[in-house]
């Protein structure tokens, strides 16, 4: 099975003018280096044959002589190598001179892209060449601007030759630039981004350089960008990943009508992932970044509960717990009433300890409602659960899923009935890793009318709540929200109130890792095998790979048998693009069964 990657390389080139022989041979070389580092395809620079300085030279037989020669020796010189090359030279045919792009693979020329959107400069000495065929070396080829080439083999490896303003069904977009360098000149690394993330797929420029600096100057740039991320490259080579970019086009959908598809058989070996990858996808590393992040989602989620609120009376009745999930939410909608113009005290802010509610969550929680302002009330539920356990007769001290799951859902009576006294809605505070781990009680805080934080998973909401502490200028406030922050997570449904006894990461795994597995798993549509490869990268200088690989199997166990419980789960905000809404999101039936994923699993070392 394929990891999807693929090594591409925009050559780093300089072009001799007038010298095909002398450019050949660098060519030549350079390709015998790339086949052997498993690179599956090269783009040399414009013109890099003749050079595009050339001028009136261009019309010389000499020249185009020369490099029809150079091309011949170049294409044999690929004979079995999997590598696709691509390069451009000026041929003269039917009495036209044009710019052609020969795509050439082990001895062959696969088809060929005619330049027939010409610059003003072109057209002193080019012509569009608008025939579907053109004849090289003796030989009739495929040719047009429209052709997309596809690996047979692996039909996530596709690409088009074009400009920046080019559509493509393709995955990869090859553009050769021609422009000398000045102050007015084009970023073609904005260019190249913006392309990527119009497209849906990878933009690669190679700008020429080293030509003839007469009257001009190129400036030589490679540029890889995936779904507008930018490929670092080395020496002109970076790894791309075709899955990411595969998996993104099939949830887009769309259709690019009038391209001719040329099809070719590559047989690429699966190489190494020496790809970087962040400790967490949903986290920056610049902390700018990241702060402009933050925000973005506080400001998102405050919005979307703030236009709920108006259509349903502006009073909100919320759960209190002194953990980061009701903090968040707390703090979402203190920014939505005021985004509303309404007091605060719209906010219903209950806790309610029970058993193992401890001293600094229920004081946490009591001092983050006060210094925000919000309506506060403590509903101690001990006594309602103890009669309900004595009603279904369950005895207090086995402390079972029952004995868990009456909390939880006697807590969600007591919000959605305040909520009917109140005439409000009940804002549910459940975040996006419970959801995915089923670590919620069904019909207990699984349930909500709207849940502010349907879509954030647990690392990300440790960064806004922090983000949102460094620049409060309540110190008590402040105070409190690091101590959040810092409190270990915990349903706190079992243990003493003295100290937190029960941690949910002892218990399901860490955040961390799962929050990387939701992310590459929902968003990239990667495979177990694939996101194991990727945490230890990522993660592995923190944990070893048995215990990667352990709570990777449990995240994939929990999450195909607690579908169920996302099958109704309520309306709520997807602020950061991964959401698990039956309706809006990742779907898929509640009795799927996943013996594929477990069986790929079991196969991990």
């Amino acid at each position: 099975m394929s990891n999807g990657l693929i090594k591409m390389a925009s050559v780093p080139f300089f072009s001799k003018v007038l010298s095909p022989e002398l450019n050949e041979k660098q060519i030549i070389e350079k390709i015998e280096r790339l086949a052997g580092e498993q690179v599956s395809l090269a783009i040399f620079p414009y013109l890099c044959l003749s050079s595009s300085c050339c001028g009136d030279l261009f019309f010389q037989n000499t020249l185009l002589d020369g490099c029809l020669n150079s091309l011949d020796k170049i294409v044999k010189s690929t004979k079995d190598k999997q590598i696709v090359v691509i390069l451009s030279l000026p041929i003269k045919n039917q009495n036209k001179l044009s710019i052609e792009f020969p795509v050439i693979l082990n001895g062959e020329i696969l088809g060929v892209y005619a330049k027939n959107s010409l610059t003003i400069d072109e057209r002193k000495y080019f012509t569009p060449f608008e025939e579907e065929f053109i004849n090289i070396l003796g030989k009739d080829y495929p040719c047009g601007e429209n052709l997309v080439f596809i690996d047979k083999i692996d039909g996530d490896f596709s690409f088009r030759i074009g400009d920046f303003l080019t559509k493509t069904s393709a995955n990869v977009l090859i553009v050769e630039p021609n422009d000398n360098y000045s102050l007015l000149s084009k970023d073609f690394s904005l260019l190249a981004k913006a392309n990527s993330i119009a497209n849906t797929g990878a933009t690669i420029v190679n700008v020429l350089g080293g030509e003839s600096n007469s009257d001009n100057y190129y400036k030589p740039s490679q540029f890889l960008y995936e779904n507008g991320e930018e490929i670092l490259l080395n020496d002109g080579v970076g790894t791309l990943d075709l899955q990411v970019i595969s998996t993104a086009k099939l949830n887009k959908g769309e259709e690019i009508k009038g391209e001719k598809k040329i099809f070719f058989s590559l047989n690429k070996k699966e190489i190494k992932n020496d790809r970087k990858y962040p400790k967490n996808p949903f986290l920056l590393e610049n902390e700018r970044e990241q702060d402009k992040r933050c925000f973005k989602i506080l400001d998102v989620c405050s919005s979307a509960v703030a236009n709920r609120l108006s259509l349903t009376g502006k009073v909100a009745v919320i759960g209190i717990s002194g953990g980061l999930d009701s903090t968040i939410a707390l703090l979402t909608l203190s920014m939505a009433m005021d985004k509303l113009g309404v007091d605060r005290k719209n906010i219903k802010a209950i806790s309610m300890p029970c058993f193992a509610t401890s001293e600094r969550t229920k004081t946490n929680a009591q001092v983050i409602c006060e210094r925000l302002g919000v309506d506060f009330r403590v509903i101690d539920i001990g006594e309602s659960v103890r009669l309900h356990l004595n009603d279904i007769g369950h005895k207090e001290e086995v402390k079972n899923n029952a004995y868990e799951n009456a909390q939880a859902r006697t807590r969600t009576m007591v919000l959605m009935n305040v909520s009917n006294d109140e005439k409000g809605i009940v804002i549910g505070t459940g975040d996006l890793s419970e959801s995915a781990l089923g670590w919620c009680t069904y019909n207990g805080d699984h349930m909500s009318m709207y849940n502010v934080n349907a879509s954030l998973p647990k690392t990300l909401i440790q960064s806004v709540v922090s983000y949102y502490a460094k620049n409060c200028e309540d110190e008590i406030l402040k105070n409190a929200l690091l101590d959040i922050v810092d409190t270990p997570i915990s349903p706190e449904l079992v243990g003493g109130k003295d100290g937190i006894s029960q941690k949910t990461e002892d218990i399901i795994g860490p955040y961390e890792l799962h929050d990387n597995t939701i992310y590459y798993f929902v968003k990239q549509g990667f495979s177990p095998k694939k996101i194991y490869e990727i945490e230890k990268i990522a993660l592995g200088h923190k944990y070893d790979n048995e215990t990667i690989l352990k709570w990777l199997k449990l995240f994939f166990k929990r999450f195909f048998t607690q579908q169920f419980k996302r099958s109704c789960m309520p309306d709520g905000v997807n602020a950061t693009g991964i959401s698990l809404s039956p309706r809006e999101g990742f779907y898929f039936p509640s009795d799927a069964q996943a013996k594929l994923y477990f069986d790929e699993l079991e196969g991990l070392e």
